[in-house]
């Protein structure tokens, strides 16, 4: 594997540091979807982002949810969540307003996805190889009180790239009875079944490569 060497500069500069006069350039992270043919066929292709972008900012690129939930838990711990961006369905936004924590007062933003994130236990349905993701804390939404939850088929497993390796996380969460960390890149959508209303995160493109589980952050 290559890796692109970087420099990260410790300290303050001295005053004849010509550096220092320099504009510190910003990192805008861009969140892919889909392959690059299907990106083509969308026009959200790699100079679509780069027109909609400030000329002196750099730029990373992602395809699953884990390196910029990383990103967000360091920003986060250094207070630095507004200081950052990325691009969201070609739409350019700060990390605060990017991920929406399950708790408290809630606004639901349709057709339009985010990272919605609280602790969860999982649970696993008998006979069918699907899972449940139970968030443990309550919302309030137009009045009413949720729990959210998000629903895992069998099929959403197999359609992943790491199938074989969720099945068996998942499995052993079940198992395990313990509350995690759960980060889901999708919609919430109220939902009535015999008579009640339920509050779902619908993953998006149906895929686990945007769910992440962290035991620990």
């Amino acid at each position: 594997m290559k890796q692109r060497p970087n420099f990260r500069c410790y300290g303050e500069h001295e005053i004849f540091c010509i550096q220092k006069k320099k504009k510190k350039m910003k990192c805008l992270d861009i969140l892919i979807l889909g392959s690059h043919k299907r990106i083509r066929k969308k026009g959200l292709t790699k100079s679509d982002y780069q027109s909609r972008m400030c000329s002196n900012n750099r730029q990373s690129e992602y395809r699953t949810i884990m390196p910029i939930v990383n990103k967000y838990i360091d920003y986060k711990k250094s207070d630095l969540l507004d200081d950052h961006e990325i691009m969201n369905q070609g739409k350019k936004m700060s990390y605060d307003k990017m991920f929406i924590q399950l708790e408290g007062e809630f606004d639901l933003f349709t057709n339009f996805n985010r990272v919605y994130y609280g602790s969860a236990k999982i649970v696993k349905l008998s006979g069918k190889g699907d899972y449940i993701v139970f968030f443990s804390k309550k919302i309030k939404y137009k009045d009413n009180y949720f729990k959210p939850t998000a629903y895992v088929s069998k099929k959403i497993i197999k359609n992943s790239y790491r199938n074989k390796l969720w099945a068996k996380e998942l499995s052993t969460l079940a198992d395990e009875k313990k509350a995690v960390n759960v980060f889901i890149y999708g919609t919430p959508v109220v939902k009535n079944c015999d008579e009640k209303e339920y509050l779902n995160i619908q993953i998006c493109h149906a895929k686990l490569d945007l769910v992440d589980v962290r035991r620990d952050c």
